[in-house]
Order: structure tokens, then sequence, then C-alpha cells
């Protein structure tokens, strides 16, 4: 564990770091419907308040919602 932790901090460059942590976001994302239905309800609720704040905050500062 204290050598991927290792490598990790020091031994990979920003980019790498950067896909794999998007890599464990995007599959703890994707993994929800699998979980148990309270935990599931739970972590819906979660994302659809931080969708929400997100949104807000683009609001107020000025630069409406994220488009793709």
């Amino acid at each position: 564990w204290n050598e991927m932790t290792d490598t990790f901090r020091h031994g990979m460059f920003d980019k790498d770091k950067q896909l794999l942590l998007n890599a464990i976001v995007h599959n703890a994302d994707i993994a929800n419907p699998a979980l148990a239905t309270p935990l599931h309800a739970r972590w819906s609720t979660s994302l659809m308040q931080e969708f929400n704040a997100q949104y807000e905050e683009e609001m107020n500062v000025g630069v409406g919602p994220m488009r793709t």
C-alpha cells in the first residue's frame, strides 16, 4: 500500500494523476445503481444536491450551467 501511495505522490505525472482520479470518480458514479437500495437512494440524493449546488454557484458567478 505504501509503495502505491508513494508512486501516486511522487512517481506519476500530474496528467496521469488526474486521469486516475477521473476514472475513480467515474466508476463510483456508474456503480451507484448496483448498490443496495437504501445506499443507492442516499448516494443519488447526494449527487442531485451536489449538481444543484454547482448550478446555483455557476449562476451566481455568471457562467451559467456548463455545456459540453
